[in-house]
């Protein structure tokens, strides 16, 4: 019984440990590259799926908005009752029915709904923009998170290695007690600093996933931000030229512009409002069981029904004065809209230069300072230098290291707005990042 006890045991412990090891799907992670990335977020965000969606199930209501245009075709039933001599009539027939545009109405509202089309497609082209550069960001924060997170490790092992030697340089005599403390707390310091980049870390993994929407998977960025890997000679020049291709490219605006075209067409309708209709039926008796049955069954009878509006109560001129209205408060909105492009891109272009200069200025600064670190160190090392000396080199290069990893996100995350302003991700063979 005891031997049957221990090897239940040993089962059960060799079970809980197969569990443990074996691989959690949801918390397994892998490599991935901005473009994989991108890939990921533009056909799986939830956001975009449900415009694609939208705008499919547009496309329908199009076609079932113009369907009183086509040909209708009915089974017709008719009982008529004689009150007076208690008799009734039935009469089954076949109807063709067609209402004939002599007005021209049918192209104009064809038209108008179409738009509603369009304008469903350039919504989701508009959000697309929007997410993708809002992705690419993220990515960024999240493969510049990465890379503090080791250089907060590296700052740690180098302050353990400095404190050992305070340490073994106390016991020989050879400095107070002082240092050691001092070691001791910028080591606890880097501690706190790690442990602060690694939270950071993860909260922006969580945002860049979130994006992707990818539950099972946890995507890292596998770029590494220890250099500039893009090419920084593209600028953007704010001319003409650039700037309506950019309108041309942003569908924000594109959607104001379809719907001042709609105002347009709600005005040409308007006008129409008191145009007459004409209603084409074309009927076939088949069977009948009235008193003039051989008159009537096997008959086919031939009907125009023209309806001429007289009066509407000024309904048709009402409209075509608030459409008037309307496209006047358009073409104000599209102008204040091109407007707001215009600044939106002159102040990219201006992120980007500047983000560009920064990183050039904080390179130089991590080198001198990387320079003046080792000096002191190997000072502090022959006995040469104190460790006040060396702590100050130590933090002021661990700034130095912060800033230029900052920098250098900064010029992607500013390319990745300079992209977005100027419609980018939604019109890919035009964004300016065709290098990187």
């Amino acid at each position: 019984m005891k031997n049957k006890g221990w090897k239940c045991i040993f089962l059960l412990s060799f079970l809980c440990l197969c569990l443990f090891l074996q691989p959690n799907p949801v918390l397994s992670s892998t490599l991935i590259n901005r473009e994989e990335y991108l890939r990921i977020v533009d056909t799986q965000n939830p956001t975009l799926l449900a415009l694609v969606k939208q705008a499919k199930a547009k496309f329908s209501e199009v076609q079932s908005l113009v369907a009183h245009q086509r040909l209708a075709i009915n089974l017709q039933t008719e009982n008529i009752v004689f009150t007076g001599s208690n008799k009734n009539e039935q009469t089954l027939s076949l109807n063709v029915l067609q209402k004939i545009d002599i007005a021209g109405k049918y192209l104009p509202e064809e038209e108008y709904y179409l738009i509603e089309y369009e304008k469903s497609i350039f919504q989701y082209k508009d959000e697309k923009n929007k997410i993708l550069a809002q992705a690419e960001k993220a990515f960024w924060e999240a493969a510049w998170a990465k890379e503090n997170v080791e250089l907060q490790k590296n700052i740690l092992y180098e302050r353990l290695e400095l404190l050992k030697v305070a340490q073994e340089k106390y016991k020989q005599g050879m400095v107070p007690e002082l240092d050691v403390i001092r070691a001791s707390t910028q080591v606890e310091e880097s501690r706190s600093f790690l442990t602060e980049a690694e939270a950071f870390f993860q909260n922006a993994l969580t945002s860049m996933n979130v994006l992707a929407t990818n539950q099972h998977l946890n995507m890292i960025p596998e770029t590494a931000l220890s250099s500039l890997s893009i090419s920084t000679s593209f600028v953007l020049s704010v001319n003409s030229s650039t700037i309506e291709l950019i309108l041309a490219n942003r569908d924000d605006l594109n959607i104001l512009n379809l719907t001042l075209r709609q105002l347009e067409l709600s005005r040409i309708l308007a006008a129409k409002g008191l145009s007459p209709m004409l209603e084409a039926s074309l009927g076939y008796v088949a069977l009948t069981d009235s008193e003039q049955k051989e008159s009537l069954e096997g008959d086919i009878r031939l009907s125009l029904v023209m309806t001429v509006p007289i009066i509407d109560g000024q309904k048709s001129k009402l409209q075509q004065k608030q459409y008037e209205e309307l496209i006047q408060s358009t073409h104000y909105n599209i102008q204040a809209k091109e407007t707001s492009i215009y600044q939106e891109v002159v102040e990219a272009q201006n992120d980007w230069e500047k983000s560009l200069a920064l990183e050039k200025s904080r390179k130089q600064q991590l080198d001198q300072s990387t320079r003046e670190l080792a000096i002191t160190r190997l000072m502090y090392q022959e006995g040469m230098g104190n460790q006040l000396d060396l702590l100050r080199a130590q933090v002021e290069n661990q700034r130095v290291q912060t800033e230029y990893l900052a920098a250098i996100r900064d010029v992607y995350k500013s390319l990745a707005e300079l992209k977005r302003v100027a419609g980018g991700y939604s019109h890919p063979e035009s964004g300016p990042d065709k290098e990187s």
